[in-house]
């Protein structure tokens, strides 16, 4: 996307974490601190390993799928909860601990309080809407997404989330960016697509057509593509009024 492109986007689609949140402690933390309390010690990489390995399992050229699992919240949590069991017992924990430890897990993965926002967020959304721009979540997380992100403090400033949880499909699927359309009753061409993931979040909804922009905090240089560090820098990507010289 280029700034001749502005007057043509009505919508603004964020990533969650790693985009307007971050996980506070490291979403790591909470395996460790489970397992930890109850005697069981492993190596962080041992941990990321065996839950990459579980979901890695599921995932296809299009991206992860599952539909039949996203019903209702009842069989998403189930779904998650054998999801959880199997990384479990990839690193050895018996099947009688299982139980306590994933719902310490999910609990403290579904509340408010386990992230925190970026700085710029609540400013840059704020002018945002004031310039007439509607605003979406889209991310792969839980069902439990839009009670996270009211949590923070962003429910005024969200017209809509959607998350991959209700919708049965993970970014970059491309039926979670036609349910995301859906949902506002857009078109791709209006709409902007912002996250910090290359694949998910650049590649994915470029393919069905969203103008696409990449948050690049540590400022690395890794993809050829729009990228802006600070959701600050919207402000003059995308022209809005009051940026000095425009």
């Amino acid at each position: 996307m280029t700034a001749s492109t502005n007057g043509h986007i009505r919508w603004v689609f964020f990533d969650f974490v790693g985009t307007l949140a971050f996980n506070d402690p490291a979403r790591i933390w909470h395996y460790l601190k489970a397992l930890g309390r109850r005697g069981v010690f492993v190596e962080r990489r041992q941990m990321w390993d065996a839950i990459n390995t579980v979901w890695g399992r599921m995932d296809s050229a299009e991206g992860i799928a599952h539909p039949e699992a996203s019903s209702d919240e009842a069989a998403y949590d189930a779904f998650r909860i054998e999801r959880e069991a199997e990384v479990l017992a990839m690193i050895g924990v018996d099947a009688a601990r299982r139980p306590a430890i994933i719902e310490e897990i999910l609990s403290a993965q579904d509340s408010p309080e386990a992230y925190s926002l970026y700085p710029e967020v609540e400013p840059t959304l704020d002018k945002l809407a004031q310039a007439g721009y509607g605003i979406a979540v889209v991310s792969n997380f839980s069902w439990n997404l839009p009670h996270i992100v009211a949590g923070l403090g962003l429910g005024s400033h969200i017209d809509t989330v959607v998350t991959s949880a209700r919708v049965g499909y993970r970014k970059p699927h491309p039926r979670i960016f036609e349910a995301a359309l859906e949902a506002v009753d857009g078109a791709a061409a209006r709409c902007l697509f912002v996250g910090d993931s290359f694949g998910p979040d650049v590649q994915g909804p470029a393919a069905h057509g969203f103008h696409t922009l990449l948050v690049d905090r540590r400022r690395s240089g890794k993809h050829e593509t729009p990228t802006i560090a600070f959701l600050s820098e919207l402000e003059e990507f995308l022209e809005l009024p009051g940026v000095p010289g425009r």
